[in-house]
Formats: C-alpha cells, structure tokens, sequence
C-alpha cells in the first residue's frame, strides 16, 4: 500500500479588494513578486480548453532551473470566489517542483475584511472628531 502525499496549504488574509488580488495573482510579471518558487513565468500560448501554457524558471545562484507548466482552469463562483488550477514539471534534478498540481483560490471575504477595516478608521476618525469637540 503506498501513502499517500499531503499538499500543503497556505491561506492568507489580505486586506485589498478581490479584483486586484486575483488580478496580482494572474499576471505572470507581478505573480513572481510574492511567489518565490517562481523568478520568471512566460506564458507560451493558449490552449484549446481555456487553459495556458507557460514556462517558468528559478534562478539560483549560479544556475537557472527550468520547467513547464499549464493553467488547467479558472472559475468564478456566484458568492464570488475565484479558483485557477495549475500542472507543472521539470526535470530538473534540483527542482522544488518535479511535478504537481496546485490550485489558487481567493474567496470575496477579503473584500469583506476591506470594507471592515475602512469602516473602523472611518468611526475612529468621527470618534476622534466628536472627542476634540467636547
């Protein structure tokens, strides 16, 4: 019987509107900011299905890993949430990423947490107003 690998599983609130995240999260220019498996995504042409196949690299010091990989989908619930699933593999023997799949998803509670956020400096901001005037 062969175990069975775990993923692994990294969630995050960040306090900016949906769009603009999904938006950092699609382009491969601004997606290598934040992602540090990747130094370069070059996306290579589209695919029949909707998807998009890209290379990408890392740089190590001294040498430049190389792999290929494919946007397999990308949804947009009604509640707003948004998912894209990727595929990807190298043969390089110094990989990270020899081959996998992984899946982004950003969920439109962090608009909430935005909105909850301005909202909290803007009663600081009236209480602070109505402070000084006493």
């Amino acid at each position: 019987m062969t175990a069975r690998r775990r993923g692994i599983h990294v969630s995050i609130r960040i306090a900016a509107p949906i769009d603009t995240v999904w938006r950092l999260t699609q382009e491969p220019a601004q997606h290598v900011r934040w992602d540090v498996r990747f130094s370069r995504i070059v996306p290579l042409h589209d695919l029949a299905d909707g998807g998009t196949r890209f290379r990408y690299e890392r740089a190590l010091p001294g040498h430049v890993i190389h792999g290929l990989g494919t946007s397999i989908g990308e949804r947009q619930r009604p509640d707003g949430t948004r998912t894209s699933a990727l595929r990807f593999s190298s043969p390089h023997p110094l990989s990270l990423l020899a081959e996998g799949s992984g899946a982004l998803r950003c969920r439109s509670t962090w608009e909430a947490l935005a909105e909850r956020i301005a909202t909290r400096r803007r009663a600081e901001r009236v209480s602070s107003l109505l402070s000084d005037r006493r």
